[in-house]
């Protein structure tokens, strides 16, 4: 029998992974440092869910200048659902 972890399974195992894709959702119209995350979601240890986001395609890594930032990646269908969700259950406006 071969075990297939499912994209939840991961994302469940980091229950830090819905604050930060709420922050990240919620600033859209922005790229975000680990600094602006962890000051908008108040976690502080963000590194492990974070990755989690990276390594699944929902979350964008880019740098400018050696800066590193973070945004949604609104193009992924997974992100797009979590949006509607979030949404729709008042978890971000």
């Amino acid at each position: 029998m071969v075990c297939v972890v499912h994209f939840l399974d991961l994302l469940l195992d980091k229950p830090n992974t819905f604050k930060i894709l709420r922050v990240l959702l919620e600033n859209l119209e922005q790229e975000l440092t680990k600094y602006a995350i962890k000051k908008y979601s108040g976690i502080k240890h963000i590194d492990a869910a974070l990755s989690v986001l990276i390594s699944l395609n929902m979350v964008d890594k880019v740098e400018y200048n050696g800066i590193t930032k973070y945004r949604a990646n609104i193009d992924d269908a997974k992100v797009k659902a979590f949006k509607r969700f979030f949404s729709e259950i008042g978890y971000i406006k």
